[in-house]
């Protein structure tokens, strides 16, 4: 009997279970590890906490500064840019050589978030909305890779659009 590959669906480590958030708890997605878990692989990711930072750690903001964005500490001056964007372009090879099909990610946060990180301007002022920078990351590299963050996918249908997404990117792959 021949074994049967999953699909394989990429998610954030904090709702996979495991404490990596910056205050070093977990955003454990049961619903969502229910819906999905039988059906694909799992490759949990966490750009932060893989990148060598640690669990708990200084909480990060996004800054537009001149036409970068950047990843800073919220308590110190301290920018993390340079690590995280290291540590995304090792990852972004990995995720091609596992034939990553979709991915999960944490919503509102500086690295996952897909369009709803909050955006600071240097003066600590609001000024939009925006991707993290692992999110923007995958959607560039990545451009026709279903990605969704588990606020979208708490509503069944868009679970289901997404999944036979995932399939369809997996088929047009190979």
């Amino acid at each position: 009997m021949k074994k049967i590959n999953k699909v394989i669906v990429g998610i954030s480590k904090c709702l996979y279970g495991e404490s990596v958030r910056y205050d070093g708890t977990d955003k454990h997605d049961r619903q969502l590890l229910q819906s999905f878990g039988a059906l694909v692989d799992l490759f949990p990711v966490c750009p932060e906490y893989d990148a060598g930072l640690s669990s708990p750690r200084e909480p990060m903001h996004l800054e537009q500064s001149n036409d970068s964005v950047l990843l800073v500490g919220n308590d110190t001056p301290r920018e993390y840019t340079p690590c995280l964007i290291s540590w995304i372009q090792g990852c972004l090879v990995r995720i091609e050589a596992a034939h990553v099909s979709g991915f999960i990610l944490k919503a509102c946060s500086p690295s996952c978030a897909i369009g709803t990180a909050q955006m600071y301007t240097e003066k600590g002022l609001i000024c939009g909305l925006t991707s993290g920078l692992f999110a923007a990351a995958l959607q560039e590299n990545f451009p026709d890779m279903p990605i969704a963050d588990e606020e979208e996918l708490q509503d069944g249908r868009v679970r289901e659009v997404f999944l036979d997404n995932v399939v369809l990117y997996s088929c047009r792959k190979k």
